[in-house]
């Protein structure tokens, strides 16, 4: 990807904590009233309706209010609704196309220092023969998207436990459809992928 498209993956992501936290988690802006993270951990006591100040990664005075639009816990899934008028200027398209990308990017948060991190890697998804051992070539933490070598969103980490790090794909995320959208889902509701040991 160009240096421009990195700076514009880098500011779609916000935190749920305060600039000055000691610790951060990822917010991913999807649409232009979307976000999504996982729901587990420090995200398990978001509720439905429950209103939320997102802080951008980049600019520590841009702040975005929203609302706990969806909670799916089946899925490991939190949906932010922004209120009023505001809107994210920045976001990741998805790819349309839903294939699951064998190179790809990770754009997540460095907890400790509160700046963005990248990843490489490569995915391929588990077959019933493989007994789980299929594997992701990076290690991620919850709420960090992975995108194709077009700078393309296909989903983001949801579940990480142990060695398993668990994607949830745009289309599972269960956004509102937008007009251009197939209506059809793929079946699968979630991923799992297991990092080589």
């Amino acid at each position: 990807m160009r240096s421009e498209e990195v700076q514009n993956k880098e500011r779609v992501i916000f935190t749920t904590t305060k600039p000055d936290a000691s610790t951060h988690d990822c917010v991913i802006a999807v649409r232009k009233e979307y976000a999504v993270t996982y729901q587990n951990g420090d995200h398990s006591h978001f509720e439905e309706g429950q209103r939320v100040t997102l802080y951008s990664l980049l600019d520590s005075t841009l702040t975005i209010e929203v609302e706990v639009f969806l909670v799916r816990l089946l899925e490991d899934v939190i949906i932010f609704k922004t209120i009023g008028d505001t809107c994210f200027e920045f976001f990741i398209d998805y790819d349309r196309n839903r294939y699951l990308p064998n190179s790809c990017h990770l754009l997540g948060v460095n907890k400790e220092t509160r700046t963005p991190e990248w990843k490489e890697g490569t995915l391929f998804i588990p077959k019933p023969q493989d007994r789980g051992q299929s594997c992701v070539t990076f290690e991620g933490e919850p709420g960090s998207a992975v995108m194709d070598d077009n700078g393309m969103l296909y989903g983001f980490i949801s579940v990480k436990r142990r060695n398993e790090i668990t994607l949830t794909s745009y289309y599972n995320m269960c956004l509102p459809q937008e007009d251009d959208e197939v209506s059809s889902k793929i079946s699968q509701e979630q991923l799992s992928v297991k990092r080589e040991i």
